[in-house]
């Protein structure tokens, strides 16, 4: 019910934030990507490889380490084993994702509901 209410308040607003945080995020990951030569940069923990053709070591001369892969996240509950690094950029992506599919699930729904009622509909 709650949703439904901030969904009706100021949809295309709400929508246009979530667009926006998913360019930016997007944009962060590829500025500091093509800074690094097209690498993204991870900070170095224990038990974690960074040996790939997308991912390079955090080091001294990396540009934009602030926006490089430096957040540990884990769930200790379903997978205790599992670290993952994610960005600044990656956050917005999330975010953002968060806000724009949920919205566009809804407008879906809503369309094919009005259309179904449609044909349905006595004459």
């Amino acid at each position: 019910m709650l949703f439904y209410l901030f969904y009706s308040w100021k949809k295309d607003s709400i929508l246009a934030l979530g667009i926006f945080l998913l360019m930016v995020g997007a944009g962060l990951n590829m500025s500091v990507v093509c800074a690094n030569g097209y690498k993204m940069p991870v900070f170095g923990i224990a038990n974690y490889d960074v040996t790939d053709a997308r991912h390079c070591l955090l080091d001294a001369t990396t540009k934009f380490a602030l926006l490089s892969d430096h957040i540990q996240v884990s769930d200790p509950l379903l997978a205790p084993n599992v670290i993952l690094m994610v960005s600044i950029g990656d956050i917005l992506i999330y975010v953002g994702y968060s806000i724009v599919f949920p919205l566009l699930c809804i407008s879906m729904l809503c369309a094919s509901a009005s259309f179904i009622r449609s044909k349905f509909r006595k004459k």
